[in-house]
């Protein structure tokens, strides 16, 4: 997503119609979305530990009982 806003940031920066407070903005917009993609990978990753958690409390007390010795 970040690579749709940097060729207009660095074209703006060329022709220097970007004051400072613009160039915060855009490094403000681009943590953001860092952040978010983050944000967004570490839910996926949740997600899965957390399925795989309820599959281990699914399957552990066969463990336990000795079911499958």
């Amino acid at each position: 997503m970040i690579w749709l806003f940097l060729p207009c940031f660095i074209a703006m920066l060329l022709k220097n119609k970007l004051s400072p407070q613009a160039i915060r903005n855009f490094h403000h917009k681009i943590r953001i979305f860092i952040i978010k993609d983050e944000l967004f990978q570490f839910s996926k990753t949740n997600q899965v530990i957390s399925q795989n958690v309820d599959r281990l409390r699914l399957v552990l007390p066969f463990f336990r009982k000795g079911f499958f010795y």
